[in-house]
Parts: C-alpha cells; structure tokens; sequence
C-alpha cells in the first residue's frame, strides 16, 4: 500500500515566534502569533527567498497561541535582500526575539524560526497511519497574480514551507517544482502545486472546475503502479473553506470513499483520523435528495432510481422512491407489480407505461423493445379472454403457453397452433403477428374475424391490428420492420440509427413523441387509448402522472 497525503494551507499555516515582556522587565517566551492577511504577499516573498537561501528554521515545539484581542497592534516588520534579512516587532511589551537586540537573525539565531501549528499536531497520528508505507506528500497552495484582486494578500509560500517542514519532519525529500503538477510523485518525496493560479477566484464554477482537474492530474500522478494499493490522507483545516468538499471528494471520486482518510485538526477538540463516509453527512444527504427531486421534476426516472438506491437502505424517503420506480423501470425493487393509485396492473398496462417513460426519458431502443412485448401481451391478453376459444373447450393458462383442449375442426387453426402429436391435448400458439404474405394468418387477425369476436370488443381488435401492422411494416424491401430493429438491438452488435427508428415510429403513428412528460408519448397515442379504454383503465395516463407528483411531494416533504 502507499499513501498520498493532501494538505490544504493558507495564511494561518504560517506563524512567528513572539516574546512578551512582563511588568518587571522579564521576558517570557516564546509564544506564536499569526500576521494578518492585508499585504502578507510581501512578507511571503522574502520567506520564499530565505527558504532558497536556506534560511529557515523549523523549532522543535509548537508554543501555545497569543490570544486573538492580545496580538492586536502586533506588526512584523520584515526586510529581505539577497541573503540578508532583518525581522522585527515594533512594540513596548512585545519582540520576535529573547536577544537583546529584539531582531532576528543575531548571535543565537541566524535563521528565521517559523512555525506551522496547522499540520504540526498531526504528526504523530500521520507517523501512525502510514507506518512503514512509502508516502507522498502534495500541498495545495495558492499563488495568484499579484495584480489580481487577492494577489497582494496572498501567502505565496504558506504551500512551499509546509512541504518543507513535512518533509523535515517524516524524513522525506523536499521537491521544488515551482508550484506545478509533476508527471509524476516518487515515494518518499514532500512537495506542493499552486492550485489556485492567475486571477482565479476560488467561489466561482470554472475555478473549481480547473482545481478539479489538477487535483485529478495529482492523484493520476501518484498512481505509479497498478499493483499496488492507493489511499489517500486529507487535511482541509487550513485555508480555502469553499474548496474543503472539492478536495474531500475528488480523491473519493479517483479511488472511492474507502480509500480516503481525514486527518484533521479542528479547531475545538483533539487530532483525529476518520475514514471518509458520505452517507453519515446530514449535507450530503440533502444534496443527493435534491439531485432526485430535480430528476422527478425533469423526468428523469432513471436518474432518479440511482439517486436513491444509494440510500434506500437508511432514508425513508429513498426506499419509497426505489421501490415506486422500480417495477416502472424494471430495476430491483421490494415488489415486482406496477401500481397506479393503489391498483396493481396488468402486465400489457405495465408494458405501456414502460413505453411512455422510456420516451419520456429518450430512450428510442428500450421504447421499441418495450413495445413489442406491449403488443405480443395485449395479444394474449384477447387470447385468453375469447369466449370463442372457451366454446371450442380450448383454455389457456398463461401467456406463451399452450391452448390446452382437444384439437379444434377449422382448418384455420392449422395455421394459428402447432398440433400436439401426443394427444394430451396442449397445442402450441404460433404466428402471433401479422406478415405481408398471403398465406400467412395471425392471431392478431383472426381476432378482429367475426367469428372470433363474440366477446371482444371488435374496437380494440381493430387498434390492435393496426398497430401490429404498422410495427411489422418495411419502408422499402431492405429496410428493418421496427420489430426487425427490436430483435437487432437485443441480439445484434450492428449499429442501429436510433434517430431514424424515431422517425419510423412517428410516421407510423406508434409513439405521440419524444422526451415530453410520462402519458403524453404512448399512452395518449390514438390507437393506444381505446385499447385501455376497452380494458376499463381509460385514466392511466393521468393516474400515473398523479402517482409521480405525490412521489415527488414525498420527497420535498419527508
């Protein structure tokens, strides 16, 4: 295994010693104070200078924190030219160094001491994490133009001297790449990116879309070998809050959650390790609920199915969604039945009403596969309701099983079953749907004759037939019947034109549209209607668009 540890820093991440001197004269000491942001860009290049010139310290102690009403009027005053420096504070009570000479460097200390208390307390939980596991470690700084609108308060070398103060501290090779992102990380190696460059303003969408991208290209930079086994430590307690979750989630999105560890510092309470759980977070939580309620709004079904199976174990609200789209997407659910207002229905309502919401979601190949068992299912459906058939003492079960009685007199049915040669009297159903040949006889026409029809509404025999027809038409001799592209799309590895599919399916009146709300591209088709008008749901168009909206009022509700 091996670790990349991520550490945000900003202007706090850099501190400077300061000793007070008490009413009679004595100096205690040293304390830590931090120097405002206003103009810490100056103040930052003469570090990076020093840094260069080796020139920097790095105590051994991290000493308790001025208070925050007792540093105010504290100002570090602080000259830089080539290798000389001079550091200093200007105040009666207050001096950067024990020396008498109240500057800093002097006899005792030739080196400007800073110190890093964002990072210093996790130390000896992040010796603990990686064990003897190679490490690598990125600081994201921020190094904006000095012009732009941040850049005289920017703390330039906040990312340089972090990496340099790890790298002292876990034994690694310190690497200046001047801020940018290298090809790649070797083990044991402590450096920093400038993540925020230019005139980036950090709050706006096509900046953190560009940190998202290096943050991307860091972590692809550490991945050297796919043998081995990645994680990822985090610290976001120092600077840029609104990048935190940017940061948190990036390295989960690159390796998954399981793989990335919070190694924090907050400001109230002790260290801690944690590992990276997005479903414990009350933000998250709201974050993927919205997603599925704008995804409800839009009639995106699907999208919102995989919003909430990601829940569906913990939220309430999560599971209902799951188990209510589920049969209408034929995804996993707590019930295999379709339900609309309380009624289950039967299985040609719910081939229809997968029709319409894979329409509605623009999606040409489930619709014309869906819609092919729509019609084979009301086919059976008439089949297993004709009074005919009863009278001839013919009786099916179940859809695509056999007729089971003795074997009918009129030669018709030569052509309509396969005659059992056993004699146990269970003839098998064939050619369902009508063909252009003229000796070619359907199921779906000998229902409309009326000698079949004693019970069935000739109306809805009629629709059907229609539809039948027109799903096995050919534009031309070598083109596709839509029933010829649904066996394509579910067998073949050819390419099919979904938009001329689309175009077919219009002229041929088999669908009302594309992508427009659920019940208004199927199943307010003309030829559709009647069909559940016949079969005594005549509303399932507005039913189910009723069951979507308390669906989604469910969910802005719970």
């Amino acid at each position: 295994m091996a670790w990349l540890w991520l550490i945000s820093v900003g202007v706090t991440d850099i501190q400077f010693p300061v000793w007070t001197l008490d009413d009679a004269g004595i100096l205690t000491g040293p304390r830590r104070f931090e120097i405002e942001r206003g103009g810490i860009r100056d103040v930052h290049k003469g570090l990076l200078a020093l840094l260069q010139n080796q020139q920097i310290s790095f105590p051994p102690e991290l000493p308790n924190a001025i208070p925050r009403e007792e540093r105010k009027g504290l100002k570090l005053d602080f000259l830089q030219s080539g290798t000389d420096f001079v550091a200093t504070i200007h105040h009666d009570r207050y001096q950067i160094s024990n020396h008498a000479t109240k500057e800093i460097p002097n006899e005792r200390e030739t080196k400007m001491p800073l110190y890093c208390p964002k990072v210093r307390p996790l130390l000896d939980l992040a010796r603990g994490l990686f064990g003897e596991e190679p490490v690598r470690v990125v600081v994201l700084n921020t190094h904006r133009d000095e012009q732009s609108f941040n850049g005289p308060n920017e703390p330039i070398a906040s990312g340089p001297l972090v990496a340099k103060f790890i790298a002292e501290q876990l034994g690694l090779n310190y690497l200046d790449h001047q801020g940018g992102i290298p090809a790649a990380l070797e083990a044991a190696t402590s450096t920093w990116v400038d993540i925020l460059c230019g005139n980036e303003v950090m709050e706006q969408t096509d900046t953190q879309q560009k940190i998202i991208q290096r943050l991307t290209a860091i972590i692809r930079a550490n991945l050297l070998e796919q043998s081995i086994k990645y994680k990822i430590a985090i610290t976001t307690t120092g600077g840029m809050p609104p990048l935190k979750s940017i940061i948190e989630r990036v390295p989960a999105i690159c390796l998954g959650q399981e793989a990335v560890v919070l190694l924090e510092q907050p400001e109230h309470g002790p260290v801690s390790s944690k590992g990276l759980n997005y479903s414990d977070r009350a933000d998250e939580r709201e974050i993927l609920r919205f997603h599925c309620a704008e995804a409800l709004r839009h009639g995106d079904y699907a999208s919102a199915y995989g919003l909430a199976n990601r829940y569906s174990q913990v939220l309430p609200w999560a599971k209902m969604v799951r188990n209510r789209l589920g049969p209408l997407l034929d995804l996993p659910s707590s019930g295999n039945f379709l339900s609309v207002q309380g009624r289950n229905l039967h299985s040609h309502e719910r081939y229809a009403c997968q029709v319409d919401v894979r329409l509605c979601m623009g999606d040409i190949a489930g619709a014309v596969m869906k819609l092919g068992i729509f019609l084979e299912s009301v086919i059976w459906y008439l089949i297993k309701r004709s009074s005919q058939l009863q009278q001839l003492g013919l009786r099916i079960k179940q859809e695509y099983g056999p007729l089971d009685g003795p074997w009918p007199g009129d030669d018709i049915f030569n052509k309509l079953l396969d005659k059992n040669s056993d004699g146990d009297g269970r003839h098998r159903i064939k050619n369902l749907w009508p063909m252009e040949n003229q000796y070619y006889y359907s199921w779906s026409e000998w229902l409309v004759d009326s000698s079949a029809l004693q019970s069935i509404d000739r109306h809805i025999a009629d629709r059907l037939l229609t539809m039948c027809r027109r799903y096995n038409k050919k534009d031309s001799q070598n083109s596709h019947s839509m029933r010829e592209y649904r066996n394509l799309l579910l067998h073949s590895s050819v390419v099919t034109n979904l938009d001329e599919i689309r175009k077919r399916l219009e002229r041929y009146k088999l669908i009302a549209g594309v992508g427009e709300p659920l019940g208004r591209n199927f199943l307010s088709l003309d030829n559709v209607q009647p069909l559940l008008v016949g079969f005594g749901v005549p509303k399932l168009a507005v039913d189910i668009n009723r069951d979507m909206a308390n669906l989604l009022d469910t969910v802005i509700e719970w």
